[in-house]
């Protein structure tokens, strides 16, 4: 699901923009929290999966 946002925001960055000011304002702003928190998920997403499923192989040796 996090890969599949990513898309969809990779593919509507250069969507057109309301003509209003403030509309396009709070579209930005909307799109660039919208960024964060993908990226924060991911970034809390990638270490639980390696420990999850990598890690147990290193421990091995």
């Amino acid at each position: 699901m996090l890969a599949f946002s990513g898309v969809l925001q990779w593919r509507n960055r250069s969507a057109s923009r309301a003509l209003d000011p403030a509309l396009r304002q709070a579209c930005l702003r909307t799109r660039k929290t919208s960024t964060r928190v993908c990226g924060v998920s991911a970034v809390i997403y990638l270490p639980g999966g390696w420990f999850a499923f990598n890690q147990q192989w290193l421990d091995t040796f």
